[in-house]
């Protein structure tokens, strides 16, 4: 056998590395981080993607119903009373509950003319309470949680301030 020096052993390693090294492309591993990224930005959790086909199951079978009924949205016949007694089941999402609030919100302007959002009585300070903004406020917390109750929570506890209040 032929003995090889350090030299030599140290030029093989060399030209091995540089072989290896020109068979791989940087420009096809940049393409490949560039996939994988794409890919993580545009696909969505398993949770979420059945989340999201649950929702749009109940949807259609909403829908269905609809057509089979004539095409009468059962939804907008709810009476003040019926909203009520939903709210107070307390099997209501944090979003569902606020939902809930702003159509009965809506159904009581709308038949009595009288905001429940407002502080009512004879000695209330009318400047503690503006319910509109609260609606408003409300309806954005609802809009930008698109339709994830947890979202919608942080939102809303993020804008909320603690005040103490003197008790008598």
């Amino acid at each position: 056998m032929s003995e090889k020096t350090a030299e030599q052993l140290e030029a093989e390693a060399k030209a091995l590395a540089d072989k290896q090294k020109a068979q791989t492309n940087p420009v096809q591993d940049d393409q490949a981080v560039k996939a994988l990224r794409e890919l993580k930005d545009t696909t969505v959790s398993r949770d979420k993607y059945d989340k999201d086909i649950s929702q749009l199951q109940q949807r259609e079978k909403q829908l269905l119903d609809l057509i089979k009924n004539g095409g009468q949205d059962e939804g907008d016949d709810k009476t003040i009373a019926d909203l009520r007694e939903q709210l107070g089941k307390g099997k209501l999402s944090n979003l569902e509950y606020c939902q809930t609030a702003l159509s009965l919100r809506q159904k009581v302007l709308a038949e009595q003319q009288i905001d429940i959002f407002e502080a009512q009585g004879h000695t209330v300070d009318r400047n503690l309470v503006d319910g509109e903004r609260v609606a408003e406020f409300m309806q954005s917390c609802i809009d930008k949680s698109e339709g994830d109750s947890s979202v919608f929570t942080a939102l809303l506890q993020s804008n909320l301030v603690d005040k103490k209040v003197a008790r008598y």
